[in-house]
């Protein structure tokens, strides 16, 4: 069983421009950031912006969504 949403990782082309918009804009705050990668706190989810990596080619969308469940071995998916 689903217990809750543990982060959503999203793909953004411009990364200090996407973390300006969600501290500036959206108000939430930021809890690291890294080359390619910055964390924001939302509730107690976390919302991941990163850009793509060297090796990959970019995509349209794909979120990532990641969820904390009771068992992971009982998990039906």
């Amino acid at each position: 069983m689903i217990k809750r949403i543990w982060d959503i990782t999203l793909t953004v082309s411009d990364l200090g421009r996407a973390v300006s918009f969600y501290e500036n804009i959206l108000g939430l705050q930021k809890k690291y950031e890294f080359r390619d990668y910055a964390g924001f706190d939302c509730g107690g989810v976390e919302i991941g912006l990163k850009t793509w990596g060297e090796l990959e080619k970019p995509r349209k969308g794909e979120p990532c969504i990641n969820f904390i469940v009771d068992d992971i071995d009982r998990s039906p998916v």
